[in-house]
């Protein structure tokens, strides 16, 4: 049910399908994969998860944008499994299984919160760019902005007025 193969790493604009998509939500913002390879020697990799955010970088259609440009092409980042125990949860009527590993998105808010209280009081426009340059290789542009916004909401950060409508002007166009 994959719109492409996938491998445990970090990779920008990967195709993924509508399935991945629902599973991505249903599994609290994960999903997890076995590659099986049948050729000459049949193997099976270990599990991992990958977490989906969308590109930061817009397409090159600028009028005509199709679902596909923003619903199925999205940057992903791979989180190794350290546990194999299952945790079952019920979700949206649903009794689902899933594994006991770290929410890519709170791994990221808990790095940003430590990094500006042990250095700074307010983030503005160096502080912010520092930010990028520290975590944009593993969680990419768009996550790192979203995280932002909802670390205003629950008031763990302060960011200059201005820098925040530029942010919230990225996000939403």
């Amino acid at each position: 049910c994959t719109a492409s193969i996938k491998y445990p790493r970090d990779q920008k604009s990967m195709r993924i399908s509508p399935a991945e998509n629902f599973l991505h939500g249903m599994y609290g913002g994960r999903v997890y994969y076995l590659n099986i390879n049948l050729k000459k020697t049949p193997s099976i990799s270990a599990f991992f998860a990958l977490h989906y955010s969308k590109p930061f970088k817009k397409s090159l259609r600028k009028k005509f944008k199709t679902q596909y440009d923003s619903y199925y092409i999205r940057d992903t980042h791979h989180v190794s499994l350290s546990n194999l125990t299952l945790l079952c949860t019920t979700f949206s009527g649903y009794n689902i299984a899933r594994f006991y590993d770290k929410n890519f998105k709170s791994l990221l808010k808990s790095g940003i919160t430590t990094y500006y209280q042990e250095q700074y009081t307010i983030i503005n426009k160096v502080v912010m760019n520092q930010i990028i340059k520290k975590f944009h290789k593993k969680f990419g542009k768009f996550l790192i902005f979203n995280v932002l916004l909802d670390l205003v909401k629950e008031k763990k950060v302060d960011i200059d007025t201005k820098l925040l409508k530029k942010i919230k002007k990225k996000i939403i166009s």
